[in-house]
């Protein structure tokens, strides 16, 4: 049988072991309520290379994309490149990854309306670019998009696709995206 004296120190143990976890579980919430998840934005410049600013810091340039990954939140996006106009909207950052198209070219500023960007838009198709070259070069209107094999999302529209690797003839298609749409590229 324990005496008094082992009790109240097996008391004050408990007591020291309920103090420690209680102050844990507070650090702990408090941590999660605190730590903001980051979300990537993915920004393409229809001409690079382009600077992306937000709300009016210098986040890097665009050439054509870049990619950030950025709190939930609305902030205001510019994409500028020196002699050929600017880009301009409000964007809303949500949970999932989304994608900014960013043309440039026209000279003057564009103003975009003042909405919400959503991740998911219902007016987007998939274009999925194979070859038989493995990390070939893939262009959309003459601007690099990435390597096969390539997936991207794009509005309806006529896009030219070209695929590059060295010591291979060029592959060129021009295509009208109205649906999701895949092209297997055979490079000589």
């Amino acid at each position: 049988m324990l005496s008094y004296n082992a009790c109240s120190k097996i008391g004050v143990c408990m007591k020291t072991k309920k103090y420690f976890f209680f102050i844990l579980s507070i650090f702990l919430l408090t941590f999660s309520v605190f730590a903001q998840s980051k979300v990537s934005v993915t920004i393409i410049a229809s001409e690079g290379p382009a600077q992306i600013i937000l709300d009016g810091k210098l986040y890097g340039t665009a050439n054509p994309q870049m990619t950030i990954s950025l709190t939930k939140g609305s902030y205001d996006l510019t994409v500028r490149k020196a002699g050929v106009g600017e880009y301009k909207q409000r964007i809303t950052v949500g949970s999932r990854a989304m994608t900014v198209h960013a043309p440039l070219g026209s000279g003057t500023s564009i103003q975009q309306p003042n909405y919400p960007v959503q991740p998911v838009q219902p007016n987007l198709y998939k274009l999925h670019v194979s070859s038989n070259i493995f990390g070939a070069d893939v262009f959309v209107n003459t601007v690099p998009a990435g390597k096969t094999p390539f997936t991207g999302s794009y509005p309806p529209g006529t896009y030219t696709i070209t695929v590059k690797s060295p010591s291979y003839p060029d592959y060129m298609q021009t295509i009208t995206l109205n649906r999701d749409m895949t092209i297997n590229a055979n490079l000589g």
